[in-house]
């Protein structure tokens, strides 16, 4: 899942045994969440709901990434890359077919952060 931000952009990545990381264009981000439980379930999570809506996606040929105010939710199959390029106002909103797929991805970041913030040593 890719998506512009203010500051940037931010890639979410996931496999199907649970690896997950976040990185972020302007530097930084978190990697190493398969080490978790809690990460690698949200992942799964994430690629199960991901794969349910590949009817939705398009052959994604050229893997460029979105223009501001957009998010791309992109699949990488046996069959070839799909991609899903939606305005990012409205994955916020329930009824739209590709927001499970962005709220299961919000859920996968939530765990990274929290995997992040817990190996932070005490300040």
């Amino acid at each position: 899942m890719d998506w512009r931000l203010d500051s940037g952009l931010a890639t979410l990545f996931a496999l199907a045994d649970g690896t997950a990381s976040l990185y972020l264009s302007t530097g930084g981000g978190v990697i190493g969440g398969a080490a978790h439980l809690a990460v690698r379930e949200a992942a799964r999570r994430f690629l199960l709901t991901l794969e349910q809506l590949l009817p939705e996606m398009s052959p994604d040929p050229s893997g460029e990434k979105p223009p501001p105010g957009m998010t791309d939710l992109r699949a990488l199959t046996a069959d070839g890359r799909y991609v899903a390029r939606v305005a990012t106002e409205l994955l916020g909103r329930r009824p739209h077919p590709m927001a499970a797929a962005f709220h299961a991805g919000q859920a996968v970041i939530a765990e990274l952060r929290r995997v992040a913030e817990a190996s932070q040593p005490p300040g």
